[in-house]
């Protein structure tokens, strides 16, 4: 069993992602917050892959992926980086951290072709 975080405020979003997901082998989550997704990480085993938009309420994806950096310093967990603008001040440190930076809109099949690759 596979088991995926998403981490998106846009609730709306957020489906659509978990759509592309569904999977009879894949679990999952949904948190609307960064806050919310670390508190999860901390507390449960680390999922196979985390998909998080960078701008959120209370911590952004950034800090998400610090976090998920922390507790899973070995890289077994793939990590994609999803956003509005190109964040080109913060390109470097979010390459670090993350396996994929999408810049939104992110079409359904783009999104669905990434985690097939993903999760091979």
């Amino acid at each position: 069993m596979r088991s995926i975080i998403i981490v998106e405020d846009d609730l709306s979003l957020a489906q659509l992602w978990k759509k592309a997901f569904q999977e009879p082998d894949h679990t999952v989550a949904v948190f609307g917050d960064g806050e919310q997704a670390i508190n999860y990480l901390q507390s449960n085993p680390l999922p196979t892959l985390i998909i998080s938009d960078y701008h959120m309420p209370k911590r952004n994806g950034f800090e998400v992926m610090q976090a998920l950096n922390q507790l899973d310093p070995e890289r077994q967990v793939r990590r994609i980086m999803v956003s509005a603008n190109h964040l080109l001040d913060y390109a470097h440190d979010i390459e670090a951290l993350v396996d994929f930076y999408l810049v939104k809109p992110v079409s359904y099949r783009e999104l669905q072709g990434l985690i097939n690759r993903l999760l091979v």
